[in-house]
């Protein structure tokens, strides 16, 4: 039988294809696999590109004081982020805290509570959660969180009889702020862990425009005393305002606009003579708590709120009784 004659039987025909289609697959998956590796350039650039974006922007959100300054041994100054900065970063970086632990009978969060050995009436709570960040993937489980209930963070507590205080009064925290300050810590420490903001070089937050000279201080500036009074009117002051502004929205039975006219007629004074004879220039007051910012402005605003006409102690009481 000659070429011209020869019969393409149907069984050939299909498997001359196959082939063909096998030969094809071949070469195109060389080339899927040259182009998938080209793809996965631009992607892992293009990722690290807006890692690297959202780490300045999630910095760049955040405001000076929420910053920690500390030295090391060898001068480097490195930033630790700390308080409300947390939650501005994690807007950023789509922080997510899931089962935080532990709860009660219903599902009320319920701190584990813990005596301190050799310090009566004194505890700690502590307490877990999960964490995830939507931006990069990154989850960390049973993330552990604790304070104490003779910290000096909450900016009021109790004194030995029990009754709500202030300040140096105070001999112990009240309940209720330590579970709050214990979930704030929960989510704090997650941004930090998550976001890679426990250690950043000072460099990092000049970059993102941030005034440095306005960070709290900590270990390594000045002597143990100075970092006391450092923390006094700096850390302090900015957690003592965030509880005095609740303790203010209490007051004026949660009315945003009364309790920002009770803070600017808790905080404005007229033009007066310090001690050294320089003229001080007469002030408004605060517009926000924020501008709490220094522990003088907040305990003058605290002394002044507990004897207001309206809403200090006697006027409430008084009010109470009429009631």
């Amino acid at each position: 039988m000659s070429a011209k004659d020869e019969v393409f039987e149907p069984e050939v025909m299909e498997e001359e294809v196959a082939l063909t289609r096998q030969i094809e697959r071949r070469e195109m998956s060389f080339m899927e696999r040259a182009e998938s590796m080209k793809d996965a350039m631009v992607v892992f650039e293009t990722r690290a590109n807006l890692l690297a974006k959202a780490h300045t922007i999630g910095i760049a959100r955040t405001r000076p004081e929420d910053w920690i300054l500390t030295k090391d041994k060898q001068g480097n100054v490195i930033a630790m982020l700390a308080g409300a900065g947390a939650d501005l970063v994690a807007d950023v970086f789509g922080i997510q805290i899931s089962n935080i632990r532990p709860t009660d009978a219903r599902g009320i969060f319920d701190p584990e509570k813990i005596p301190v050995e050799g310090k009566p009436g004194v505890f700690t709570v502590r307490a877990w959660c999960d964490a995830r960040s939507n931006m990069t993937g990154r989850s960390i489980e049973s993330l552990e969180a604790s304070r104490r209930s003779d910290e000096q963070f909450t900016g009021r507590g109790v004194d030995k009889q029990g009754n709500w205080a202030f300040g140096k009064e105070s001999t112990g925290a009240l309940e209720s702020d330590l579970r709050a300050a214990v979930q704030t810590l929960l989510r704090t420490k997650a941004v930090r862990v998550l976001c890679g903001m426990s250690k950043l070089p000072a460099s990092e937050l000049v970059k993102a425009g941030l005034d440095v000279n306005q960070c709290r201080k900590g270990s390594g500036f000045g002597s143990s005393q100075e970092r006391v009074a450092v923390q006094t009117a700096e850390v302090g002051a900015a957690e003592d305002a965030v509880a005095f502004e609740k303790e203010v929205l209490r007051r004026v039975a949660g009315d945003q606009d009364m309790a920002f006219e009770l803070l600017r007629d808790l905080t404005k004074y007229a033009a007066y003579k310090n001690k050294a004879g320089d003229e001080i220039k007469a002030f408004a007051g605060c517009k926000s708590f924020s501008e709490l910012n220094t522990a003088v402005r907040v305990s003058r605003a605290k002394e002044k709120l507990l004897k207001h006409p309206v809403f200090g102690d006697a006027a409430l009481a008084e009010k109470d009784r009429e009631d």
